[in-house]
């Protein structure tokens, strides 16, 4: 089914002959209404559905805010406010969580390794500590943005927790550090995700690099774990029940190679190299239409002066979308115009892939509506 929709604007992208698929904007749109005291998202947004209705989600992450919308006609249906401290209290600020139903709400809390369970009232129903492991291990608290994609994710009776660096390991870190932790949520029992972070460079050198924080992306296709490292070519496919993990080559035709850099002397420099710099970023599953989406970020120059911070939370410049079967071969790559798109603020469902248009230097920007564009995958006939 349809959702209902808007205008069309049109765009311009990057498209090659030689690809089987590409990613074609249609002439549909959605759009959500957002209140005054509410930001347009750049960190978080998730869908989710219950009772057969989907639902739209995201946090205003300073406020301790999540707000819920039905997805298709845009209605506003909930905003629910978490305290910063006391019986109700999450931290300072809330960033990734999982919305299972409106009876099940997994929020993380911002100060310790620490699950909390509400619903639609915003009151703390249960805490699951998951700050070590069965083998000894003190696991790194949470903290998720779409930036990186990383997701709480439901494998039976057992909520996958994503980890980063884990700073305890010292001299070790990269070699030591695990991408994520089961919690049993019955027993409450914690294991390591039998994936470790590839050996992309030293432990020594990664926090003097830019890149320094090894981010990745993952996302569950029903039955593996797929992992996109954003300074890594390869793809890495994960079996949660045998531990087997296999790996994939997926090279951006925009990145000719990719390269560590050092933080540079003068700090001020270090947000406007960081959104130059090319890195991978995103992977998305479409079990609508069987493919997989790997967002990449190619090199760019920007001009002194401009609002990088900004322009870092909003997706960078530019991006392609790799379009790949199951398998992982590739389909095609789609090129995207500059600052058109927030590419991390998007989401699939039936009727295709959304990509969310509230991007800050487009002329038609207004922080009243957060929008969305749906991208058709379509054979290229060219």
């Amino acid at each position: 089914m349809l959702c209902m929709f808007l205008s069309f604007v049109s765009c311009e992208q990057g498209v090659d002959k030689n690809d089987l698929y590409v990613l074609e904007p249609s002439e549909e749109y959605l759009e959500y209404e957002i209140d005054s005291d509410t930001e347009v998202p750049q960190f978080n947004l998730y869908t989710f559905e219950d009772k057969g209705i989907e639902y739209l989600t995201f946090s205003n992450p300073h406020a301790r805010t999540i707000l819920i919308y039905e997805l298709c006609s845009g209605k506003f249906i909930k905003k629910i406010t978490f305290d910063y401290e006391g019986p109700n209290g999450i931290g300072s600020w809330l960033f990734g969580y999982m919305v299972k139903d409106f009876g099940h709400i997994y929020v993380p809390s911002a100060n310790r390794s620490e699950l909390f369970l509400t619903d639609t009232t915003g009151f703390l129903k249960k805490r699951y500590d998951y700050s070590r492991t069965l083998d000894g291990i003190n696991t790194v608290k949470a903290y998720y943005t779409n930036m990186d994609n990383t997701q709480l994710t439901f494998i039976g009776d057992s909520l996958f927790i994503p980890q980063m660096l884990n700073n305890r390991f010292g001299d070790r870190m990269v070699e030591e550090s695990v991408t994520g932790v089961y919690l049993n949520m019955l027993e409450g029992k914690v294991s390591q995700f039998p994936m470790n972070y590839p050996h992309l460079i030293s432990s020594k050198d990664v926090r003097n690099t830019i890149e320094g924080a090894l981010t990745f992306s993952q996302v569950y296709d029903g039955k593996n774990f797929v992992y996109s490292f954003a300074m890594d070519e390869n793809l890495y496919k994960v079996d949660p029940r045998t531990g087997s993990i296999k790996k994939f080559l997926v090279k951006s035709k925009y990145i000719p190679d990719l390269r560590f850099r050092k933080i540079p002397d003068d700090f001020s420099q270090v947000l406007k190299k960081t959104c130059e710099t090319a890195d991978y970023g995103n992977i998305l599953y479409d079990k609508f239409r069987k493919v997989y989406y790997r967002f990449a970020y190619p090199e760019t120059d920007l001009e002194n002066g401009l609002n990088f911070l900004k322009i870092l939370h909003s997706g960078k410049k530019e991006f392609s979308i790799i379009i790949m079967d199951e398998e992982f071969n590739v389909l095609g790559e789609t090129k995207f115009p500059p600052f058109t798109y927030v590419p991390h603020i998007c989401f699939i469902n039936e009727d295709g892939l959304f990509l969310c248009t509230s991007h800050f230097m487009r002329e038609d920007y207004s922080d009243d509506w957060l929008k969305f564009q749906r991208i058709n995958l379509v054979k290229n006939e060219n």
